[in-house]
């Protein structure tokens, strides 16, 4: 459990016991090519950024889930905490190895967030569930939030930190 969230006023631990596993990886995956797992659609905005290239390899992982409490917002929130942002990145192989190993932890009628960090900047990977697969948009943080998705009674907002 990531305890720096636990108490959050705009955070709701979806998580337990049952935890969603992140594989290792190699790092040698990123969101931009992974057509097999997001068949819904990738947001060329990946390309544009130049964050179609590799990262290092990474461990196990048991990430918690969160979701944003009713009324909420987020821009990311752990920036809106006054958290240190780079603790809650996770790398692109990752992001995609969560989605296409644990899809009853992305939210079904809202979006799943991930942070993650290329090029000495953070981005924001959304992951939509559509009938025709998973959709993956990219939103760049600039240091302030240049988007805020607020939380309302037919939308879920899920929020998927590692834990610290």
């Amino acid at each position: 459990m990531n305890k720096n969230l636990t108490n959050s006023p705009y955070l709701r631990l979806l998580t337990t016991e049952d935890k969603p596993i992140i594989k290792a990886t190699t790092g040698q995956r990123f969101l931009a090519e992974a057509k097999d797992t997001f068949k819904g659609g990738i947001d060329p905005d990946f390309k544009k950024y130049g964050l179609n290239k590799t990262s290092y390899p990474t461990d196990e992982a048991l990430p918690d889930v969160y979701e944003l409490k009713h009324g909420s917002k987020f821009s990311p929130v752990p920036m809106s905490l006054h958290y240190d942002l780079s603790k809650f990145c996770f790398t692109q192989n990752q992001i995609e190895d969560f989605c296409l190993n644990n899809p009853t932890w992305l939210s079904y009628n809202g979006t799943t967030f991930f942070i993650f960090k290329e090029n000495g900047q953070f981005f924001v990977a959304t992951v939509l569930v559509f009938l025709t697969g998973l959709h993956v948009n990219l939103t760049k943080y600039g240091g302030r939030c240049d988007t805020i998705w607020y939380d309302d009674d037919e939308c879920r907002w899920w929020v998927v930190p590692p834990q610290l």
